[in-house]
């Protein structure tokens, strides 16, 4: 009989805990009634059915004269122009050829998220946008990370409520205004809204997994803190900026245009790593038998590994010039220009990035064809040790004279092998190359 009774209360307490009346996402999210739209992809992708249509999704240009500031930013990210970029252009047109059945909708599924839901075939101007506003602003639910097969089904779970006139956000109670409805959300403050596109895998492989690395590093996202938000949609003058500054840029403006923008991935880049010597080089007797020896220290302040998405196509190292007489002695990682290959056969490089083979061991710039993946990134939250050996067997230093070292830690966010066979050709050229960190000292011969 007891037993009995507390089953009773607890299916009562349930009970009047389902009906109970809220009108936050975050509650009806975990109700029953459902409060998103589905479509339901089949075996290549495609979708057999429905619930939302191209009209549900208005143009960012209808949020411009409310949102100003908010549409400025947007249009200049990648988000706008994740469908639009040459080099996504290309990477589509080959997964197209290589995967004729699947290869349209699996690249779709993220970088023209509007036509994947709709199922639409036919490209819209609202497509056209990308990662626009209404497509965010429709989120009532998490997604998940993406498992692609090896024949790159198109498979990713958006939970939206498009079409409804409310949009969702971030900013409790939400001033009224006569265009739409507002509705607070808490799941705009957490890094699964950056789900499902910012983590997948591919036949099993971990391909771009950034929402992964976070997850680890920051012991299951228990706190919103160091959310992806709050890195790349800071908090700044009462308002979350939508720049999305990660380490992108538009390459089809010449190298030497320094806007906002290329400002902000700059300073991003900047806060991303802290570089040191291990110790103090002045009062450490370096010089063995004439070997040089100097010992740096890379630190991560990331909860990310770096680099990290698409880290195949990325590419982070040191560059270190030992001089002496203002004459370069030993040096790793330096670049006759910005497009020019690093030194892979240089024992001495420490290079941050990773590769992706076919079956066929060739190297690849796009994931479709993946089958084989080797990281050498730098993890969240970690250091890397490293130390440069230069021997003088050949009698180049002068004791009398001191030596100069610099140390610098770079950042381009393409292999410049990746953009050379990409039009328009200035994509190359228009190649930057960022200085995340720099430590410079003189060593005294003892």
């Amino acid at each position: 009989m007891i037993f009995k009774i507390i089953l009773l209360a607890n299916l009562l307490i349930f009970t009047i805990s389902c009906n109970k009346t809220n009108n936050s996402v975050d509650s009806k999210y975990t109700d029953p009634i459902k409060y998103y739209k589905d479509y339901w992809p089949n075996e290549s992708g495609n979708l057999d059915s429905t619930e939302m249509a191209i009209h549900d999704f208005a143009s960012a240009s209808e949020c411009l004269d409310c949102h100003g500031q908010y549409f400025a930013e947007w249009s200049k990210s990648r988000h706008a122009h994740s469908f639009d970029d040459p080099i996504f252009q290309k990477g589509w047109n080959e997964a197209q050829i290589d995967f004729p059945d699947t290869g349209e909708r699996f690249c779709i599924q993220c970088h023209a998220p509007i036509a994947f839901v709709t199922g639409e075939n036919d490209i819209y101007d609202v497509m056209k946008e990308g990662v626009t506003c209404t497509f965010c602003h429709s989120f009532t639910g998490f997604g998940e990370t993406v498992n692609a097969n090896d024949q790159i089904v198109a498979n990713a779970i958006y939970k939206l409520n498009p079409g409804e006139n409310t949009m969702y956000g971030p900013i409790e109670n939400p001033d009224d205004n006569p265009y739409h409805n507002s509705e607070y959300s808490r799941l705009f403050s957490r890094s699964d809204m950056c789900l499902p596109c910012h983590d997948f895998t591919i036949g099993g492989i971990e391909a771009e997994i950034t929402f992964t690395e976070w997850n680890i590093a920051t012991a299951g996202g228990m706190s919103e803190t160091n959310s992806c938000q709050s890195c790349h949609m800071p908090f700044r003058n009462g308002r979350h900026e939508h720049d999305f500054i990660g380490v992108d840029i538009d390459l089809t403006k010449p190298i030497d245009h320094i806007d906002s923008q290329y400002l902000k991935v700059d300073s991003l880049l900047k806060t991303s790593v802290e570089l040191s010597f291990v110790f103090d080089i002045n009062m450490t007797g370096l010089m063995n038998n004439d070997t040089l020896t100097i010992p740096i220290s890379v630190k991560s302040r990331i909860h990310h590994s770096l680099p990290s998405g698409t880290s195949f196509a990325r590419e982070a190292w040191i560059e270190i010039k030992v001089l002496q007489n203002n004459s370069v002695v030993f040096s790793s990682g330096n670049l006759g220009n910005n497009t020019s290959d690093l030194n892979l056969n240089d024992p001495a490089l420490l290079l941050f990035t990773s590769n992706i083979l076919s079956s066929n061991n060739d190297t690849l710039s796009s994931i479709p064809n993946t089958q084989y993946y080797f990281p050498q990134l730098l993890p969240a939250l970690t250091t890397k040790d490293w130390t440069y050996l230069f021997i003088d067997d050949g009698g180049i230093l002068d004791n009398s004279n001191p030596i100069d070292i610099s140390v610098r830690m770079l950042f381009r966010p393409f292999k410049p092998a990746i953009l050379r066979n990409i039009n328009p050709p200035e994509l190359l050229d228009n190649l930057p190359i960022f200085e995340m960190a720099r430590i410079d000292t003189t060593y005294i011969i003892p």
